[in-house]
Order: structure tokens, then C-alpha cells, then sequence
């Protein structure tokens, strides 16, 4: 199904909420560009090896300063004048200082990682019908014609009513066809109704697992937390972003080799910490949001009071276009004391069609959706009163 125009580009993001896109989208972006603006600080603004050239000792000592970092002074004789290495003594932190902006990328990974488990769950969740529910909804918003947004829209309504009634029979008509979409509804049902919820909380799962190993691992690497003394994880005596480091010059004299020990400065290392630093605040902001998030999808999916009223809140608000509707007939107002209600509100739970409305709700926008919850209603009145009506009939 090919998805064209305005709206989300890919119809695997459907049921994708602002907290999911605050992972895989933002963080992701945010890391992303921090690794590439650490890499280009580490590896381009400052070398990792600064090598001494031939000439006049007084400029080899002021390029050893303002380039290698060097925070003493070095007098270098000019028979001394061949530098053969430079490196920092602390072996374990110039590795991580190396490895910092590969290190961001991996942490930016992970945040996308939840979002790939989802898309390649999802692809055999919204199979053939609810792929035709989405394409028709999403067109009836794209159209400008009236009338034919009209259709659309009722075509999703007597969709959804086949399916709720377990009858999709299909335009041939042939009962061998009919039992057979009967049986696929049925399973695209409880595809809708079981698996969806199920494969979003395993994802907001992995989303809050990502954020507190992320937490654990900045924690570590920023070691004590200044902000939050009674919410340490980790105290460690090293530190990752050291300021300052022993250096180790290596000069050449004829056949000796004199060794010279000065204190480097490591702006880049400034840099690093003050990323994650920030990205300390920010994981913190996110837990919070993603643990309230949780608690809200539990509610949502798996109590069924939540669900009733969820789907009660969208009828009342769909009682605006049905009472506009002149199409509609008059006794089909949505009523709340209405006993029909009820039973129109655990066949769209047991069926699925709650999942697909909020499918539906995600990808078209409220006002779509509201319209096609107005006319399924009014197809599953009109269905009911005509039911009533042939029971009253008298036989001859």
C-alpha cells in the first residue's frame, strides 16, 4: 500500500505517541549530531599524536603549547630538537578520550533500536484489511471532493461493521468465499485486539530499559553526581574527562633518548563531559515522562474500564457530526443511558475495532475518526431497529 501527500510517510509508525518519536527521533537526532561534532573535535581540531618538527626550538616549544596542549614550559636545546612521540601516561582515559564520539553513536543506536522491533512486529499486525481500513481513511482526508470523502468514509464504517459482525463476504458472494473471510476476520481480529497492545508494551518496555542503562552508563561516566548526592549508582575514583594529564615527551639526542613528563590540558575532554552532562538532564526528563507513559498504556490496553471509557469519551465528541449529519436517521443519536451502547462498546473491544480506531485516530487525525465512529454507529442502530422491527412483524 502506497501512501501519498501530507501525513506520516510510513504506515509502520501508526500508534507511535509523542513519547516514542521523543526516543527515536530527538534523542536519536541529538546523540547523532554529538558524536559527529566530538569526532570532528577529537579527531580534526586536535591531533591525538603532535610531532615536533626541525626547526626553531623557541616554535617547536610554542607549537608543543598551543596545539599539543602542553600547560609547562619546555626548553628544548636545538641538538634536541627531533621529537619522537608524545602520549598521555593514563592509557585507559586517552582510549575512551579516542573512543568518545564512536561511543555517542552506539548510545544514539540503541535509542532507534525499539523503534525497528516495532516496525518489524507491526508489519504482520496490519495486514490486508486494516491496510485497506487506513488507505481509505487516510484518502477520504486527502480528497477535496465532499462526496467522495462521504464514501470513503462509509466504506470504512461498513468495514468495520463486517467486522464486528463477523460477516465479511466478498463480491462474489460465494459462501466457500464468504466462510473463508470469516475465518481470516476472525484471525485479523485477534491479531487487532490481542497482539497490538501486547507488542507496544514490549516496546515501551525496551524504551525504558534503553533509558535506564543509558542513566547507569552516564552516571558512570560523569562518576559522582553532584546534583542528586542521595541517587548515586556508582562512585569511581577515575575520571573520564580528565581536565589535565601527565604527557609524556620523547626527544631524540643523537642516540639517546631523554624523556620529559609535562602537563597536558585536554579541552576536548571539556567538551565531552559538558555533552554528557547535559544528556545526564535530559535522560532523567525522559525516564519520567516514559515511566508515566507505561503506566498510562497499561491502563489504556489491559483495564477494561479504561478502554469502556476511552471509547465512550470518542462517542460523545462523534455525537457532534451525527447530530449535523442529515443522512443519519433521527433516532440514532448517541445516547449514554442508551442499552445498545453497551453492547456496541464490547464489540468494538472484543473485535479489535478499538485498536483500529485508535490506528485510525493516530494516522487521519480525531475529526476523520469521529465521523467514521458517527456512521458505524449509526449502520449498528440501524442494523438493530431493523431486527426490531422484523421480531414485531406478525406470522401468518
Amino acid at each position: 500500500m502506497q501512501w501519498h501527500g501530507r501525513g506520516r510517510a510510513h504506515p509502520l509508525s501508526y500508534l507511535e505517541d509523542g513519547v516514542d518519536r521523543l526516543n527515536r527521533i530527538f534523542t536519536f537526532g541529538a546523540l547523532l549530531c554529538s558524536s559527529v561534532v566530538a569526532f570532528v573535535s577529537v579527531y580534526f581540531m586536535h591531533p591525538l599524536v603532535c610531532p615536533m618538527h626541525e626547526r626553531d626550538p623557541f616554535k617547536d616549544s610554542q607549537y608543543f603549547t598551543q596545539v599539543c596542549w602542553s600547560e609547562d614550559k619546555l626548553v628544548i636545546q636545538p641538538h634536541e630538537n627531533k621529537l619522537v612521540t608524545s602520549n598521555v601516561s593514563f592509557y585507559t582515559t586517552y582510549g575512551f578520550y579516542q573512543w568518545a564520539p564512536f561511543f555517542l553513536l552506539f548510545q544514539a543506536i540503541f535509542f532507534y533500536i525499539p523503534h525497528a522491533v516495532w516496525r518489524a512486529c507491526i508489519h504482520d499486525i496490519l495486514d490486508w484489511p486494516t491496510r485497506t481500513i487506513m488507505e481509505k481513511a487516510y484518502n477520504a482526508v486527502e480528497t477535496s471532493d465532499g462526496a467522495r470523502s462521504d464514501r470513503l468514509i462509509d466504506a470504512v464504517a461498513i468495514q468495520l461493521l463486517r467486522r464486528m459482525l463477523g460477516d465479511v463476504s466478498s463480491e462474489d458472494g460465494t459462501r466457500k468465499r464468504r466462510r473463508s473471510l470469516s475465518t481470516f476476520s476472525q484471525i485479523t481480529n485477534g491479531r487487532i485486539r490481542i497482539w497490538l497492545p501486547l507488542i507496544r508494551l514490549t516496546v515501551k518496555i525496551l524504551y525504558l530499559t534503553n533509558v535506564l542503562l543509558q542513566l547507569y552508563l552516564v552516571k558512570t561516566l560523569l562518576g559522582m553526581d553532584e546534583m542528586l548526592p542521595n541517587l548515586k549508582l556508582l562512585h569511581i575514583k577515575e575520571d573520564f574527562f580528565p581536565k589535565k594529564a601527565k604527557c609524556e615527551i620523547r626527544l631524540q639526542r643523537t642516540d639517546v633518548v631523554q624523556t620529559y613528563t609535562v602537563t597536558c590540558n585536554l579541552p576536548v575532554n571539556v567538551l565531552l563531559e559538558r555533552i554528557y552532562t547535559i544528556f545526564r538532564v535530559w535522560i532523567i526528563f525522559l525516564l519520567l515522562v516514559i515511566i508515566v507513559n507505561l503506566g498510562w498504556v497499561l491502563m489504556k490496553h489491559w483495564v477494561r474500564f479504561c478502554q469502556t471509557s476511552e471509547i465512550r469519551n470518542k462517542l460523545k465528541h462523534a455525537n457532534v457530526h451525527c447530530s449535523h449529519d442529515p443522512r443519519l436517521c433521527a433516532d440514532c443519536r448517541i445516547e449514554t443511558s442508551s442499552p445498545t451502547l453497551h453492547d456496541f462498546e464490547n464489540l468494538l473491544i472484543q473485535t479489535g475495532n478499538a485498536s483500529t480506531l485508535e490506528l485510525l485516530e493516530n494516522t487521519v487525525g480525531y475529526t476523520v475518526t469521529e465521523r467514521i465512529l458517527c456512521k458505524l454507529w449509526h449502520s449498528y442502530k440501524s442494523l438493530q431497529n431493523a431486527d426490531s422491527q422484523l421480531h414485531l412483524l406478525p406470522i401468518n
